[in-house]
C-alpha cells in the first residue's frame, strides 16, 4: 500500500517535468532564420501574387491588409500618395487628403523616377504595420549580436501607421503643372 501512495505522489511531478521537456523555446538560430524570411517577404511580392485591393480601401484601413501582398492604383506628387490628381489638388489646399501609408522601395531607381513629378502609379508590393514590424526589426537587431551575423535589413524602413514595401511599380508621368 505504502509503494502504491508513493507513485501516484511522484506520477504527477514527472508529467511535469516532461511536459516541460517538451515545450523548449527555440534557439537563436532557428529564431535568426525566423526573422531572416520574414524580411525576405517584405520585397517577395510579385504581380502575379498580388491581390487587387482599391487605394481608398487600403488606405483607409491598412491593418485589414497586414502582411499581405497587394496591387492597388494611386496618383503621386513625387513624395505622396492620393486617390487621384484632384484629392492631391486638394491637398495642396490644405486639405490633407494624401495617404498615411508610407512606401519603402525595394528599387531606389523607381523611387527616383517617381520623385521626378506628378504620376500615375501602380504599385505591387507588401503592407506591413509600422508598430509590429518595427518591434520585429528591433528584435531581430538584438538577436544579431547573439548570433554573430545580420538577420534584419540595416534601416528598418516603416514609416507611419503602415508602409507598403513596394517590390514592382508602373509609373505614367502627367503633363501636370
Amino acid at each position: 500500500m505504502r509503494k502504491r501512495l508513493r507513485f501516484r505522489a511522484a506520477a504527477p511531478a514527472a508529467f511535469v517535468l516532461l511536459a516541460a521537456c517538451g515545450t523548449t523555446p527555440p534557439d537563436d538560430q532557428t529564431l535568426a532564420a525566423n526573422a531572416a524570411a520574414y524580411f525576405t517577404g517584405d520585397f517577395a511580392c510579385t504581380r502575379g501574387d498580388a491581390a487587387r485591393v482599391p487605394f481608398a480601401a487600403l488606405d483607409a484601413n491598412p491593418a485589414t491588409y497586414d502582411g499581405r501582398c497587394v496591387a492597388f492604383d494611386a496618383f503621386s506628387d513625387g513624395t505622396r500618395l492620393y486617390a487621384g490628381a484632384t484629392e492631391m489638388q486638394m491637398d495642396r489646399r490644405s486639405a490633407a487628403t494624401h495617404s498615411r501609408l508610407g512606401v519603402t522601395w525595394k528599387a531606389s531607381d523607381l523611387a527616383r523616377h517617381l520623385q521626378l513629378g506628378p504620376s500615375f502609379v501602380t504599385i505591387v508590393g507588401r503592407v506591413r504595420d509600422c508598430a509590429g514590424h518595427r518591434a520585429r526589426w528591433q528584435a531581430a537587431r538584438d538577436l544579431e549580436a547573439r548570433v554573430g551575423h545580420a538577420v534584419a535589413p540595416p534601416a528598418e524602413g516603416c514609416t507611419g501607421l503602415a508602409t507598403v514595401y513596394a517590390s514592382e511599380a508602373t509609373i505614367v508621368p502627367t503633363a501636370m503643372d
